[in-house]
């Protein structure tokens, strides 16, 4: 961990992933993943873009210029698809770089911040997703209950304080290891990270592992 420009950064470095979306005549299945290519597949959402669509992810070199990296799509395509030989049309792409960063503070006086305004990390699993939309219920909840006067201003340091602790303790170490499963290559490991989340499948419909995460990004309840 490191502070750069007042923001602290959690685990940066030169990683590039690009996402191309693209549409495909014979489907895959709704996800799968290569490891050696830090590369996975997941269905594009339906409500956003037309059918036979996928969103393919994968690791890049981050030196490379964005055309240089878009003009490379079809040879990682190549070596990561079920059946490159299939006919496909990419649709559109977006080179980015994977960052764990958080600022140092979500209050200064009457500005607050939520959501990827006040941390990014890296996108596997989508826990800067699930944390920023439990940020924002929570400031709802306090914001509203200062304007109401049903709580003292106070309660709105609480959140900055208790959402920050969320993501350093809870969504940067789960995202990052999310990150390390996606690109582990020894094989024996990987065997682990299967059967981690074969169990939790089979764990689903109790209460276990599931519901503790989402407790521990849940967080301490707001005092309002």
């Amino acid at each position: 961990m490191e502070r750069r420009d007042g923001v602290i950064v959690v685990g940066a470095g030169p990683v590039g992933f690009l996402t191309a979306l693209g549409s495909r005549a014979t489907a895959f299945p709704s996800r799968c993943s290569r490891p050696k290519r830090r590369s996975t597949i997941p269905r594009a959402p339906p409500c956003t873009w037309q059918r036979r669509m996928w969103r393919v992810t994968y690791g890049e070199d981050a030196a490379l210029p964005e055309e240089e990296a878009r003009r490379r799509i079809p040879e990682h395509y190549a070596k990561i698809l079920p059946d490159p030989r299939e006919p496909y049309e990419i649709v559109a792409s977006s080179p980015y770089r994977a960052h764990e960063r958080c600022a140092p503070t979500f209050r200064v006086g009457r500005a607050l911040l939520a959501g990827d305004a006040a941390h990014v990390c890296n996108p596997c699993g989508g826990m800067g997703l699930t944390t920023g939309v439990i940020d924002a219920m929570a400031l709802v909840d306090t914001l509203s209950a200062v304007i109401a006067g049903r709580a003292p201003d106070s309660v709105l340091d609480f959140y900055s304080q208790e959402r920050r602790r969320v993501y350093l303790e809870v969504t940067s170490p789960l995202a990052s290891n999310f990150k390390r499963m996606l690109s582990e290559k020894d094989p024996a490991r990987r065997e682990q990270d299967v059967q981690v989340f074969r169990n939790m499948v089979e764990q689903a419909g109790e209460a276990g592992t599931t519901q503790s995460m989402v407790e521990l990004i849940q967080g301490k309840p707001m005092p309002v």
